[in-house]
């Protein structure tokens, strides 16, 4: 697994795959920084909660994160390694990570749903949620491009690229892709119209 998926020829499936899982990762993690940013001038006393744009970043991750780009993961890529005989821990570890950061995001999203019906309560839950949950969120990424992708780019014959490909560059994204969604609006502006902090 010492394959460097920068390296690839851009003429390739494989290289489109990869980088389009990648930006993914990047667009998540920019959101992740984002929400982080926030909690914590919440938690330092810098701002107040701003409700209606921590609900568009738990709506963003919940719609791309675990609608779209953990899906097509599972079904796409994860599938045509076992089929390959990757090695099979390397995919449990991944699928593994996807199922134990749906129920953190699960538990976050209820942490701040309590919160919204609380507004004054006092050392929110929430707050201590997020930074262990972007934590593993992270970890994962990182562990899907420095382990996962490399063994797939070693693992997968060219022709089992073009479909992972296909699955992975024909969902748009709902925060940075050509039509953000409305829903999002505040968390478009916030990283497009002005800094991440407040």
């Amino acid at each position: 697994m010492s394959t460097n998926v920068n390296s690839i020829s851009p003429a390739f499936p494989v290289e489109v795959a990869v980088r389009h899982i990648c930006a993914h990762h990047r667009n998540l993690a920019r959101v992740f920084r984002a929400l982080e940013t926030h909690a914590e001038a919440i938690a330092g006393g810098k701002c107040s909660p701003d409700f209606i744009l921590i609900a568009a970043m738990l709506r963003y991750i919940a719609m791309f994160s675990y609608r779209v780009h953990h899906p097509a993961e599972e079904k796409f890529l994860f599938s045509a390694m076992r089929q390959s005989g990757a090695p099979g821990h390397v995919i449990d570890s991944a699928i593994g990570a996807h199922s134990s950061g749906a129920k953190q995001f699960a538990a976050l999203q209820d942490a701040f749903n309590a919160w919204w019906d609380k507004p004054d309560m006092r050392n929110p839950p929430f707050l201590e949620l997020v930074p262990d949950y972007i934590s593993v969120e992270s970890d994962h990424m990182s562990y899907e491009e420095s382990v996962v992708l490399p063994c797939a780019v070693d693992m997968l014959p060219a022709n089992d690229w073009a479909p992972i490909a296909d699955a992975f560059r024909s969902h748009d994204d709902p925060l940075f892709g050509i039509k953000p969604g409305p829903e999002l609006a505040p968390l478009h502006h916030l990283l497009f119209a002005g800094p991440v902090s407040h």
